[in-house]
């Protein structure tokens, strides 16, 4: 790889988001990647594969989870930094296997992998210093258990594309890792402007199921976090915020895992 002319910085981005699908994301998502894309072209000069920048990006992520439980505020802005970094070198290694068309299946397990593994132990990080911060045991539990609630939400997304795929017609046209990812967007965009349009009082629930699942995503978390940390330093609030987050997320994750269980169960004998 380091010996193959690598194109100019312009070029690359072209590359990558061709090989992508220009498949559309959010704003924060979108801000990183330009952020990422010098980092990408000078790494493609090297031997540096995407692995292992991804291997990199985890250790930087469980740095992060160990900042997070220190009961200062420095901890809790460097926690944030480690995340940023890690988001940040996630995209690069998404930019890599794109200009190199490297993309895979093996290579989207790992990255989801990576990002479930870190939302979970965001999630237990909080609990663990709300339990130093109090010694109060049963807030390690409710972060575990608020874990476990994140854990089989991505679960329950996961096997519908799993048991989709197995029960799917041998004429299905062959997809590829862009047309798939282009193809979660579509159906991600269509229920937001869905949610939007039509505000009666059940399809406020469904934008208000929509927004708290929104916000258990990798690139919501990590932006809520740097916010409350950068607050918390700045303002001079008797607010904690990483406990205010553990109420938050601690209250939110596993209702919401009930309520897409609950939706589940009913919906399985009306559909084929």
């Amino acid at each position: 790889m380091a010996g193959k002319k690598v194109e100019s910085l312009e070029q690359v981005v072209q590359i990558c988001q061709k090989s992508a699908g220009q498949q559309k994301s959010n704003w924060f998502s979108q801000c990183i990647a330009q952020c990422a894309y010098p980092i990408t072209w000078l790494i493609l000069h090297t031997p540096i594969t995407a692995t292992q920048i991804r291997l990199i990006a985890l250790v930087t992520g469980l740095t992060g989870i160990s900042f997070l439980i220190s009961p200062s505020i420095l901890g809790f802005l460097l926690a944030s930094l480690f995340f940023q970094i890690w988001y940040l070198l996630d995209q690069v290694a998404v930019q890599m296997t794109e200009y190199r068309r490297l993309a895979s299946f093996t290579d989207r397990f790992f990255y989801l992998l990576i990002h479930r593994s870190i939302e979970m132990t965001v999630v237990f990080g909080i609990s663990y210093y709300a339990f130093l911060l109090t010694g109060i045991p049963l807030l390690i539990l409710w972060g575990f258990l608020a874990s476990i609630a994140i854990l089989l939400l991505n679960l329950l997304t996961d096997m519908k594309f799993k048991i989709f795929f197995e029960i799917a017609p041998t004429g299905l046209p062959k997809f590829t890792v862009a047309t798939l990812r282009e193809s979660i967007q579509k159906i991600k965009e269509r229920r937001g402007q869905e949610v939007v349009k039509n505000l009666d009082l059940r399809n406020l629930a469904k934008t208000l199921l929509f927004f708290f699942r929104e916000t258990c995503e990798s690139y919501a978390l990590i932006g809520i976090l740097t916010a409350c940390a950068i607050a918390e330093t700045i303002i001079k609030l008797p607010l904690d915020f990483r406990l205010a987050l553990l109420l938050f997320y601690g209250t939110v994750i596993p209702a919401i895992a009930i309520i897409e269980l609950i939706r589940l169960v009913l919906s399985a004998d009306s559909q084929p």
